[in-house]
């Protein structure tokens, strides 16, 4: 099974309604009101939403497909544990908290990137600076396998790499 169909899968599991695009997936909790979506065009990976009626927004995009999922795990991951009626699990999002391995590059008006021991990540991340919450987020996925934050995800207790980020 694909990444992209694991990811997928964990969404249905979860009580999503499913939706094959042209080059991806669409998941959604609430009858397409907002979605999730997932995508693969010229050789790079895309994680992003949408509202109903309104064009896909990409949030994380990458040319390594784990990168990117790993960020779309954490992201679906808020309505599939709503649903599944697990405790959410709350990644540190301030400044302050990343750790003095980590910088974040800002690339555009609104996007930035991960640099970890002065070498970039190949992702972009959508990023409002200089706060970089999302990026201070993905700082602490990117510890972690996919395989093992996928797993964090789908576990009540966020075994084996988030459970100190459950919200009990």
């Amino acid at each position: 099974m694909s990444i992209m169909d694991e990811l997928v899968s964990y969404a249905s599991e979860a009580g999503a309604e499913v939706a094959d695009t042209p080059d991806g997936h669409s998941m959604s909790w609430n009858g397409g009101l907002y979605a999730h979506h997932l995508w693969r065009t010229d050789d790079e990976w895309f994680y992003g939403y949408s509202e109903r009626g309104r064009e896909r927004v990409p949030t994380m995009w990458s040319p390594y497909d784990q990168l990117t999922y790993k960020w779309a795990a954490s992201r679906i991951a808020i309505d599939a544990r709503a649903a599944l009626e697990l405790p959410a699990i709350n990644l540190p999002n301030t400044i302050e908290t990343l750790g003095p391995e980590w910088q974040v590059g800002q690339l555009t008006l609104l996007t930035g990137c991960l640099i970890l021991e002065g070498e970039r990540i190949p992702a972009e991340v959508r990023a409002i600076f200089p706060q970089c919450r999302h990026l201070v987020e993905y700082s602490y996925l990117m510890r972690s396998s996919y395989d093992e934050v996928l797993e964090s995800y789908r576990t009540s207790d966020g075994a084996p790499c988030l459970s100190s980020f459950v919200s009990w």
